[in-house]
């Protein structure tokens, strides 16, 4: 059984899987800044301590 299809069993729920809140429209400009590597490393080694912090309790 799938996990979803079993958690929506356990909460007397079925879980729509299609379902996808609060996800950002796509732009040309986010586009063009995740196509920049450079420009995401340096975001990633300014950002770090709070990616560790999410990536350990998230």
């Amino acid at each position: 059984m799938r996990p979803c299809k079993k958690l929506g069993e356990l909460v007397g729920q079925p879980l729509n899987l299609t379902l996808r809140e609060k996800v950002t429209e796509p732009s040309a400009e986010r586009a063009k800044t995740m196509a920049d590597h450079k420009l995401l490393s340096q975001l990633r080694n300014i950002l770090i301590d709070y990616i560790r912090f999410y990536d350990r309790y998230a």
